[in-house]
């Protein structure tokens, strides 16, 4: 199983990529664990070097991707 973590705040752009991922994992028989944070500080404060792919918005209200 593939971990992915998606650091975005809006949740029309996290909604977005979770579609992707979910349509992606449908068609190719590839599993995924997302996590979702709205926060840069959530995201670091839980991290840990586990997550294969990492979707990082550039632009957040408390801190950048």
């Amino acid at each position: 199983m593939i971990k992915i973590a998606i650091v975005e705040d809006e949740v029309v752009e996290q909604e977005r990529l979770k579609k992707y991922l979910d349509q992606y994992q449908d068609e190719s028989g590839v599993k995924f664990s997302v996590d979702v944070f709205d926060k840069t500080f959530f995201f670091v404060e839980k991290y840990k070097a586990d997550y294969q792919i990492l979707f990082l918005d550039i632009e957040l209200p408390d801190g950048n991707g």
